[in-house]
């Protein structure tokens, strides 16, 4: 009886890419429409492209969809904390002129 050691070549192969779909939607519907619509593209087309054989493609757009995710995340908390930001200074400077 002979044990292998090496892993699975054809592993990775059979399970698909995280498609950060989840994330895109709860995205869109909460913080910026554009990028999220953007970026539920490209995770619907992981699963898509990983059934058809184009693994490497599946591979890059999930990562495209995630990096899209990050940084509209982003976006959206700076323009929030902004937003935030503008409305507390509007505050203090009415409470301050005694308006």
């Amino acid at each position: 009886m002979e044990i292998q050691n090496e892993p699975h070549a054809n592993y990775q192969s059979t399970v698909p890419p995280r498609t950060w779909l989840i994330e895109n939607i709860l995205i869109t519907l909460f913080c910026c429409n554009i990028l999220g619509v953007i970026g539920i593209w490209y995770s619907a087309q992981v699963e898509a492209k990983f059934y058809k054989g184009d693994i490497d493609g599946a591979h890059q757009d999930s990562n495209t969809a995630k990096i899209l995710a990050l940084v509209t995340l982003i976006l959206g908390a700076m323009g929030i904390i902004g937003v935030m930001l503008m409305y507390g200074a509007l505050i203090f400077s009415a409470i301050a002129g005694g308006v």
